[in-house]
C-alpha cells in the first residue's frame, strides 16, 4: 500500500490518484512520516522595516522600476498586502527618477559652462585678428584696404561696436572706393585725457547703445597722396587731401572710431 503524501490515506499500489484529495500519490517504500518542517529560511527586511520571506520574489520587484509586476491579490511567498508594497515601490521609482533628472541636470550645466566657455575663448581670438598693435598701423592698414581693395581688412579696422551698422561701415568704405590711394602722413597727433576719453565713450553708448572701455585715444592729422577720378569725365587726377582720424585703445587693440572721425577725399 502506499499512503498519500497530502492527506495520509492509504492507496492502492496500483493507483496513481488518491480517491480522498485527488493529489498524485507518490510510490514510497515504507511507512512515510509526516513531519513538520520548519522554515530555516533567513528573513529578509524591505524598505519599511518589515520581515518578508526569503523565498518570495518582492525583493527583486523593490529593485524594480516596473510596478506592474505587483498582482492585485495577495502576494506569492510574501507577508506584505500587495497595496501596501506598491506604495513602498512607487516611492522607490520616484526615488530614482529624481535622481536621473538630477544627472541629466548637471550634465546640461557643464555643456552649458563648456559652450561659453568656447565662446569666449572664439571671441578673444577674434578680436585679437581684429583691429592693430599701433594707431600708426590703424592708419597703414586704412590705406592698403584701398590699394588692395581689400574691404574686409577695412572692417578689421572697425570697433566692435560697428557691427551693430554694418551699412554705415560699407557705405564708409564706398565713399573712397574709385580713390587710388598713393601714400599718407601722419602730420599731428594728440592725446585724448580722461575727461575726452569719457565724452567719447558716452557718444558711442548714444550711438549705438553699446558700453566701451577706451584705454586710451589719440585724434590725428594724416595727409593722403592719391589719384582722385573725376565724376565728370571718369579722368584721375593727382590730389592731396587730409583726414583727422580718431583712433581708440580696447583691449590693447587699436580701432579707427568712424563716429569721430573725418575721411579724405569725401564731398
Amino acid at each position: 500500500m502506499k499512503v498519500c503524501h497530502s492527506c495520509g490515506t492509504k492507496v492502492d499500489d496500483k493507483e496513481l490518484i488518491c480517491p480522498v484529495c485527488k493529489q498524485t500519490v507518490v510510490v514510497t517504500h515504507g511507512e512515510l512520516s509526516l513531519k513538520p518542517v520548519e522554515e530555516k529560511k533567513q528573513k529578509k527586511t524591505n524598505p519599511m522595516g518589515t520581515h518578508i520571506s526569503s523565498g518570495s520574489g518582492l525583493t527583486d520587484i523593490l529593485r524594480s522600476d516596473d510596478s506592474s509586476m505587483l498582482d492585485d491579490g495577495d502576494l506569492y511567498g510574501g507577508s506584505l498586502p500587495s497595496s501596501y508594497a506598491r506604495t513602498e515601490i512607487d516611492s522607490f521609482t520616484e526615488k530614482k527618477r529624481k535622481i536621473h533628472v538630477g544627472k541629466y541636470l548637471v550634465f546640461a550645466i557643464i555643456i552649458i559652462a563648456i559652450c561659453f566657455f568656447v565662446f569666449t575663448l572664439y571671441k578673444d581670438y577674434n578680436e585679437v585678428k581684429r583691429g592693430a598693435d599701433s594707431y600708426e598701423a590703424v592708419v597703414k592698414n586704412y590705406t592698403d584696404a584701398y590699394i588692395n581693395k581689400d574691404e574686409k581688412l577695412f572692417d578689421d579696422m572697425m570697433p566692435l561696436y560697428m557691427d551693430f551698422d554694418k551699412n554705415m561701415v560699407s557705405d564708409i568704405y564706398e565713399q573712397n572706393i574709385t580713390t587710388k590711394f598713393i601714400s599718407f602722413n601722419i602730420e599731428e597727433v594728440s592725446h585724448l585725457d580722461t575727461g575726452e576719453i569719457v565724452v567719447l565713450q558716452d557718444d558711442v553708448k548714444i550711438s549705438t547703445s553699446k558700453t566701451v572701455a577706451i584705454q586710451e585715444a589719440v585724434r590725428t592729422k594724416v595727409a593722403f597722396e592719391a589719384e582722385v577720378m573725376k565724376k565728370s569725365t571718369g579722368t584721375y587726377i593727382k590730389n592731396v587731401d587730409e583726414g583727422i582720424f580718431v583712433m581708440i585703445k580696447v583691449r590693447d587693440r587699436w580701432y579707427l572710431d568712424p563716429l569721430s572721425s573725418s575721411f579724405p577725399f569725401v564731398d
